[in-house]
């Protein structure tokens, strides 16, 4: 096998940090065993790139690791095309201001998705790691900090075309390998961003490394030299601090199976922590989004440095009240609140299970799920029962899944998914929440998918969010998918911190590179039984700030890597942190859910079929 990297820095429009990210990254790759193709002036042109990335591409062999690493501008451009979006991003080649009426020098960001889903069929173990941004709105001089996006008149005609050539070569793939996992998010590439859609990635001086370089190569790039076993998610963790401190406009993310060890397809799954927030003036500890996470006054949790677990001396937080969304943290004197909080005692033991057999060793695991109350005797409603074998029941006696689980840790694990589950399906608005008119809209081959439409395995519903045109500013949504057996997928994975929503906008999951929206197909988990049917809940959370939900990812009884709604999006990812806000300013949420029922066909089709 060889690991093989394509390295590319396109230092222009007043950019003088490329050249040194690129340096970084080439030792950095060569120190893990890369053979490093390296692209910069004039050989970083739109020919340059695209004649590597093919010959990158035709060179990768099964079990191959391959790296797109880009350094420079990003942009953004408009489209005439019906059909298209308003919008189109793309990266910036060193020859982009050379772009004519009928030769657009861009690489947009749908030509770069296509190029990777060719590479990811020839191996999986695939990243990229792209330190620019789309947008301009703050730039200063060259001696200082300088966003490293772009704004121009770009040729909308040529730009359209590309776009349109893009939509073309996507669709023969789809054509050529009918049984792929095509959707927005590619499920086998990990993918690390310098900041979201509508925000800002910075150059400036780095202290550590005594040059200018990207805030994100600048922060990440040690982490992945001197931790060899270290996750993309752990990284990014570890990475984020140190840019937002410079940078609160950048929270840099990593989807995709970012749950990989760096340039490998190992995967270590790690818990997932709550980000920690402290507000610059007051010094209060906050953590956002708390009634979505089920967080409660009273609550304990254990501090650790991000990307680390809490050790035997980890000190304990405590949740002294609720403000908005956001939990309020405090401490014993002397301990300073910072990096993420994990889950330990919870106040607030409302979800009960019921344990139906003598084990002592089942009940005192359960108990010690946050947020669970367990049960042995009595007639209390339960949300679930575990029977001998550790075997586990719904509320209304069904056998949640065919064959008993293996060990206690299944059994925390499956467990505390159904709780997640049960409290997400228990969401609402309530007084002070955001008000905003947002919509979660559903549609399937014979029309709107409302509360109580009955599906069926196969059938392919699309989803779209919408922002009405009377909103005030830009909204953030995340979409859950509360499946069978207690599994929750988040299916806007190519946008972790919530798809961005300006006034009067929509959007769609799951939409193809060239616009196309066939729909997420709904599937029946093989570990489930196909004895009656059963609901499925679909939550859209609305902010007004960018809020990473993937802590809330569960992957249900008895499944280990199989799909959500959307097939093969990942569902076990890890959150980290957003911008930092003050203390009146703590996120608010709009809440929309749709429930339809899920036949699994056959005798027991709810509606005769």
């Amino acid at each position: 096998m060889t690991d093989r990297a394509l390295v590319i820095a396109s230092q222009i429009l007043g950019l003088n940090g490329c050249h040194n990210d690129a340096d970084l990254a080439v030792d950095v790759l060569k120190s893990r065993g890369f053979a490093v193709t390296s692209l910069r002036a004039d050989t970083a042109s739109r020919a340059g790139v695209l004649e590597a990335f093919e010959a990158l591409i035709a060179a990768t062999e099964p079990g191959d690791g391959a790296v797109f690493y880009y350094s420079g501008h990003g942009g953004r451009a408009t489209t005439d095309l019906p059909g298209a979006p308003p919008e189109l991003r793309f990266l910036m080649p060193t020859d982009v201001e050379e772009s004519g009426p009928e030769d657009f020098r861009g690489i947009l960001a749908d030509e770069l998705s296509v190029l990777l889903w060719r590479l990811t069929l020839r191996s999986p173990n695939v990243t990229a790691i792209l330190d620019c941004c789309y947008s301009s709105r703050m730039a200063r001089g060259e001696e200082g900090p300088r966003a490293r996006g772009w704004e121009a008149d770009w040729p909308v005609a040529a730009v359209t075309r590309r776009w349109q050539d893009a939509a073309d070569a996507f669709g023969r793939l789809a054509a050529a390998f009918p049984d792929a996992p095509w959707n927005d998010a590619n499920p086998d590439a990990v993918r690390v961003v310098a900041c979201g859609s509508l925000e800002l990635a910075m150059e400036g001086w780095s202290r550590e490394l005594r040059r200018r370089h990207g805030y994100l190569t600048a922060a990440l790039l040690p982490i992945l030299r001197d931790d060899p076993y270290v996750t993309w998610a752990e990284a990014i963790d570890r990475a984020r601090p140190p840019i937002m401190a410079r940078n609160p406009l950048q929270r840099p993310e990593a989807t995709g199976p970012a749950d990989r060890l760096a340039f490998t397809t190992a995967v270590r799954l790690s818990e997932r922590p709550h980000p920690v927030r402290v507000d610059k003036v007051t010094g209060q500890a906050w953590i956002d989004g708390a009634r979505v996470h089920g967080i409660r006054t009273g609550d304990e949790l254990l501090l650790s440095a991000a990307g680390r677990l809490p050790d035997a001396a980890a000190h304990i937080v405590r949740v002294s009240r609720l403000e908005g969304s956001a939990a309020a943290l405090t401490a014993p004197s002397g301990v300073t609140i910072e990096g993420v909080a994990h889950p330990w005692r919870s106040t607030g033991q409302d979800i009960c299970v019921r344990v139906a057999t003598v084990d002592d060793a089942a009940v005192a695991t359960l108990t010690s799920i946050p947020g669970v109350r367990v049960v042995t005797e009595g007639d209390e409603a339960a949300i679930v029962t575990v029977s001998a074998g550790y075997l586990l029941h719904d509320g209304a006696g069904l056998l949640l899944h065919r064959d008993p689980l293996l060990g206690l840790d299944r059994l925390r694990r499956s467990v505390d998914g159904l709780a997640t589950s049960a409290r997400l399906r228990s969401l609402g608005n309530e007084p002070g929440d955001l008000d905003a008119p947002v919509e979660l809209r559903l549609g399937g081959a014979a029309g709107p998918v409302t509360d109580g439409a009955v599906l069926h395995p196969g059938d392919r519903i699309r989803i779209a969010l919408a922002s009405g045109p009377d909103a005030s500013a830009t909204v953030y949504a995340s979409v859950l998918d509360v499946g069978l057996a207690g599994r929750v997928t988040i299916l806007n994975d190519a946008e972790p911190a919530g798809m961005a929503l300006a006034p009067g906008s929509s959007r769609a999951i799951g939409e193809r590179p060239g616009g196309l929206d066939p729909g997420l197909e709904l599937f029946w988990p093989e570990a489930v039984p196909a004895d009656t049917a059963r609901c499925e809940t679909l939550v859209a959370v609305f902010s007004d700030a960018p809020q990473d939900l993937r802590r809330l990812a569960r992957d249900g009884v008895n499944e280990r890597d199989g799909p959500g709604a959307g097939g093969t999006l990942a569902a076990l990812l890890r959150s980290g942190t957003r911008e930092f806000r003050t203390a009146t300013e703590t996120a608010r949420f709009a809440i929309r859910q749709v429930t339809f029922v899920l036949c699994p066909g056959g005798t027991v089709c709810a509606c005769g079929t």
